[in-house]
């Protein structure tokens, strides 16, 4: 009884976990957004300025915008 219980649940996971796999990479935009956040720039002010920032050296976020600085 026991083995039977762990048959069905063993099989019931890969079940879930191999449908969900092939949902995930079934689509034509897989992967286009999985690192979507390293477009943020740093910091509230660079961003606002529209990221012109590379000539104000006077605050931490000059070393992410112009590393010359």
């Amino acid at each position: 009884m026991m083995i039977l219980r762990r048959i069905q649940i063993s099989f019931l996971f890969l079940l879930l976990t191999s449908s969900a796999a092939r949902a995930a990479f079934t689509s034509k935009s897989a992967g286009t957004s999985g690192s979507a956040f390293l477009k943020i720039g740093a910091g509230a002010r660079p961003t606002g300025m529209g990221g012109a920032y590379t000539s104000v050296s006077d605050d931490v976020n000059a070393v992410y915008w112009n590393t010359a600085g």
